[in-house]
This record gives structure tokens, sequence and C-alpha cells, in this order.
């Protein structure tokens, strides 16, 4: 920080001799952000000023510089003492002021906007978590896992918790090829809705922040990187910079409009839930996170963290990237953002995993970034000329092709899998028993045929970027359905739209949805009718959004035609149906209900031989993804 007189002293550098010996006991014995008298910045009241606290001779912690409790000799000595998981050794000066360290933690909690984020809820396969993961060598074509930020003397780690795992998540969502730096100065200064600059914010609403206003590039103070670098105001002064919306590199040549990138949604992992956060890293790449820090905390150096002394100092974001154990002890990896000097392991630390450690698993959020088809991706294995021929030449009862470009990121087609199975509510779901006769069933049976007058049947429909199959695979059917038991009078194509957006019980919309809440969300609340995504005509009163087909944007539930040309009412439109009901896991009761009443609407595990499928019988695939 700038100190009086015109001298700049790093945070991690020793302090003049000359500094006025001032006693901090009092201030040290006390937790600053949590004392009724003395509010933090976050709760809306400003804290004391250091003229009115006990023993600072002067209006600015610049003057205040005796040493500090928890800084010394005696405190490191007893944690060490314990013999604990970690080691504690001096990481900032000892003269550093008890303020100065507190400031550094700037998350603060919402908790009744993150009560209205969404949740993201995996399928979980315990099996395939491996013990021990490290996003830096896993994603190693992304050299932004390595790098350690910087907030200096702003209150700033919740912008920096959240433009960290964005920046990770572009990178690994386009294989290496798009390494954007997201700007932490960007979101400082510019979401006011996140709370209060250098004095705090919102990690959950600068996720959405990033999602509705985008956010341009802008590496660390002095870096002259990107747009919007790191600014000496926040970094020397703790001061929030003004928002700006231009560049303030004049070196960079992308305009500030141009330079924004967006993210297509936001959420929050379950509380507590080891495995679903593990799932959420391997699946998508690094996360936020939140956690209490203490006293302690400030003199880690290495080993595996839990609490063992003082008094909690605030909430502070960070990054979660992996996890292990050593000698014993479960941890998450983690990425700080003081710099590389802070600790033995370069700015990384390791916390104390599935005991939710100072509160580690309770503020977990991610996000999907907004990749467009402009962005020249590296080759998928998955999709090559090898991994194709390799398929071909075991000769079985099915060809393969490439039908997606060689380029596609791998997590683009993996998001187009978005059926979640539900058991505890499907056991719940009437199941449907037919009398079979064998002898009835044909050999070979068509339904495009059998039923020529639903031209429903010939049509495939198309989801677009979102994960959306599950919605698709029941409004096909329930359409089939409804034109064959009225003899083709009936034509009416459900909306997909409508039943993404509006069952918020089916699950979470672009990122996948249970089919068995699809049906009974159609017996209960109707659903309208609505083509894909430019159809010729615009079809019926929500047809397919391009934010959905383009983006894989989950769309807001609306009431209304979104069809204006469409001229029947919302409610009126509705169809629904009188009951629905699960088939046995059985070829000939599966068979018998397709003609009796029409197709079926059913998930599968999807293996990555599939995306190159042609033609002929597939059957299981050899090559599973996780």
């Amino acid at each position: 920080m700038e100190r009086a007189g015109g001298k700049t002293r790093n945070a991690v550098e020793p302090r003049g001799s000359n500094a006025p010996e001032i006693n901090f006991d009092d201030l040290t014995r006390t937790s600053w952000r949590n004392d009724a008298t003395d509010k933090s910045e976050s709760s809306g009241v400003e804290e004391k000023r250091p003229s009115e606290r006990k023993n600072c001779i002067m209006d600015t912690l610049s003057y205040c510089w005796a040493k500090t409790e928890i800084l010394s000799d005696k405190f490191i000595e007893s944690i060490n003492q314990k013999r604990s998981t970690w080691v504690a050794r001096r990481n900032f000066p000892e003269d550093t002021p008890i303020e100065e360290l507190r400031r550094l933690n700037g998350a603060i909690e919402e908790p009744q906007y993150k009560s209205q984020l969404k949740l993201k809820v995996h399928k979980v396969n315990a099996s395939e978590i491996p013990d021990t993961f490290d996003g830096r060598t896993y994603w190693s074509q992304c050299e932004s896992l390595k790098t350690i930020r910087n907030q200096g003397g702003c209150g700033s780690c919740w912008a920096f918790s959240t433009v960290e795992p964005m920046t990770d998540r572009l990178c690994i969502a386009t294989n290496g090829t798009v390494k954007f730096e997201f700007s932490a100065e960007d979101l400082l200064s510019c979401c006011t809705d996140c709370g209060k600059g250098c004095q705090g914010g919102a990690p959950s609403k600068a996720w959405a922040y990033w999602k509705s206003s985008g956010i341009a590039s802008g590496g660390d103070y002095q870096s002259q990187q990107g747009c919007q670098p790191y600014a000496k105001s926040a970094f020397i002064d703790g001061k929030t910079p003004a928002c700006a919306n231009t560049c303030l590199n004049t070196d960079y040549k992308t305009p500030y409009q141009q330079d924004k990138h967006f993210g297509i949604d936001h959420y929050a992992i379950a509380k507590k839930d080891v495995l679903q956060i593990q799932t959420e890293i391997l699946t998508n790449g690094p996360v936020s996170a939140m956690f209490g820090v203490y006293d302690d905390f400030y003199n880690y150096y290495s080993g595996v963290y839990q609490h063992l002394s003082g008094n909690r100092s605030g909430n502070h974001g960070v990054k979660i990237l992996g996890w292990g154990t050593e000698d014993g002890t479960p941890y998450w990896l983690v990425a700080n953002s003081w710099g590389t000097n802070w600790a033995g392991l370069g700015g990384f630390f390791k916390i104390l995993r599935g005991r939710n450690s100072a509160g580690i698993e309770l503020n977990v959020m991610g996000g999907t970034p907004k990749v467009t088809l402009s962005y020249c991706w590296a080759k998928t294995e998955i999709l090559s000329n090898k991994f194709i021929e390799s398929i071909n030449q075991k000769r079985s009862t099915w060809v393969a092709r490439r039908n997606f470009p060689e380029d596609t990121p791998i997590e683009q087609l993996r998001r187009l899998n978005g059926a979640i199975e539900d058991p505890h509510y499907k056991s719940q779901v009437k199941l449907k028993v037919h009398k079979v006769d064998v002898s009835a069933i044909p050999d070979t049976f068509d339904g495009r045929t059998h039923w020529p007058q639903c031209e429903s049947l010939k049509n495939i429909r198309n989801q677009g970027q979102c994960g959306s199959c599950w919605a698709f695979g029941s409004t096909e059917a329930m359409t089939d359905r409804l034109c064959i038991a009225t003899d083709g009078k009936v034509k009416f194509q459900f909306s997909p739209e409508d039943l993404l957006s509006c069952c918020k019980e089916c699950g979470n919309g672009c990122d996948g949805g249970s089919s068995a809440k699809a049906w009974a969300y159609w017996m209960n609340s109707g659903i309208v009718s609505g083509g894909d995504y430019q159809s010729q005509s615009q079809e019926g009163c929500q047809p397919y959004l391009e934010s959905t087909f383009r983006n894989g944007v989950t769309p807001e539930c609306a009431t209304t035609c979104r069809n204006t040309d469409y001229k029947t009412p919302y409610q009126q439109d509705k169809h629904s149906a009188t009951e629905h009901h699960q088939i046995a896991q059985n070829v000939e009761q599966i068979q018998t209900e397709i003609l009796n009443n029409g197709p079926v609407s059913a998930s599968y595990t999807v293996y990555d031989d599939f995306y190159n499928y042609y033609s002929g019988t597939s059957p299981t695939g050899a090559f599973r993804f996780q």
C-alpha cells in the first residue's frame, strides 16, 4: 500500500524500523468483521474510524504499524506445536495492520439471491471420480489454471474468485484455443449490483453479471494484458476504480464492447456434497467457492489447512481446481489471489475436504461460457479420422462417419445429452402392463408408415446447443400420440420451449431434465404448441427460441404466446393428458405399448462412438465419456 510521505511498499515486504510502536492487542483479540459494535463494510455500516480506536494516533492506518499478534512468532509457534495437518510460517510482515489483513476478505454472502439460483444436479458415478485430481495437469493446454493472480490491497477476492474460473472454463470449453483472461478490474468497477467494489461483493452476482453484461479482458496489475488490466488504485490504494466503458490499455486494439465475453448460464452446486462438486469440476472446470478466514490462515505455509487458532476474520472468495489426499487427510486444491509469494505452494493451498471446513463446501458456484462458432477450435479426438477408422475396422453391425466438425469441443457434444434419471420419482409412476400376444407382434414395424396420416412421425426436430433432449423426446411422443388418438384429425405440435422453460420440477432446462417429470407436467399443467427454431411458418404459440437453439440458454417461462401471429391465447392453447405411465423393462411390453398407443420416450447412455453413427444397428458403444 502507498504510505505517508509518498513511499510505496509491497504488502509482503518488511516495513521500516522508524514506524511508531502502537499496541494492537485490543484489535487483534476481537473478531473485527463480526463484532457487534464494529461492523464490517459488508453489513452496510461503517466501522469506527481509526482515530476513534484505542492507541491509533492518526486518522489513517498508515501510522498504525505496531506488531500484529496473529503474525507473531509466538502465535505461529502455538499453531505448529499442535502438530496438526499443516505447517505455519509468516507470510506477511509482522507489523501488517490487522485491518489490512481483514480487508482482503471481501466475499459477501447473499442468501436471498443465492436461494433463487438454479441448482446444478449431476448424475454422479462415484466409481469414475479419481482419488486425486489436479486441473493444472489435466487441462495442461490452459495455462490460466497454473496462474496465481494478486488482488493487492483491495477486498476484491469475490471478483478474482469468479473471473479465474470463467477464464479457465472458456479455455477448457475450446480445448485451449481461446485463452481470454477475464478482467477483475472490469467486474470490480462496473458490477454495481455485486456489492461495493474493494469493500466487498457477492460472487453469486458476479456470475450473473457475466451472463447479463459480459466482461472484458484484463490481466494483473502492471501486466498490460488485455483491455482492462488491474489498476493501481485497486492494487496499491485499495480503492474501487471508476467503471470505464473503454479499454484502459491503449495498446489493446479490440474495442471494449467487442472485447466482452459472456456466460450463457450460472448456477449453484449442492451444499456439502463432495461428489457433486467433484463431478462439476471434472465436467466443466474449476469452481468459485467461499470460506471463513480465521486468524491462523494468514500464516498457512503447507499441508492441509483446518482451523486451529484465532478468531474469524471474514469471508474469502477462492477457486477450487482439484483434490487429493495428503498423509491420509483428504483436501481440496485451491487457488488464492494473494500473489505467488504467499505460502509455500506458490499461492495455492490445500484445505480439509469432506467436512465443510470453514464453510468451504457451502457456496460453490459455476457457469457455462458462451462459445461461438467463430472460434478456431482444436481437433477433438473422438471425431478424428483415426477414431472413426478404428470403429469401422471392427466390422460390427454399423458404419461410422463424421457427423460433427472435427474441431467441435467435446463439452459441446456432451451437453447435448441432458436426460436425467430420477429413480425415486420414477418408482412412484404407474407401471403399465399389457396382456402380450407375441404372435400379434410383427417382425418389422415402422410407425411412419403405419400411421401415414400423422406427418409428425416423419419429422426430425433440432434441439440445437441446448441439453433439452429430455423435452424433445417427450413432446415428440406426445405430438404423435394425440394425432394417432384422433386418427390424424388433431395435428398439434407440442412445444419443447414451453416445457423446457416452465417445468421447474423437471430439472435444469438446457442443463438437463427428467423425462418422467415431463410427462407428469403434461398431465398436471398442459403444454402449448410450438415448432422448431426458424420453422417456415413460425408454428404454434411458443416456437423454439434462437437463444435456446444457438446459445443453449434456458428461456424464461412465458405465460403468453411468443409468436404474435398465433391467435389462440396461451391458456386456451394448452393441451394435457389424462394419465402417464412407465413401461416394464421388457421388449414385448414396449412393442405392445407402441402398437397400441404410439411412440414412446426413452433415455439411454451415450458413448463416444455414437456421435459418429452413420448407418446400421448400433450396439452399446465401447468408448464411454465421463
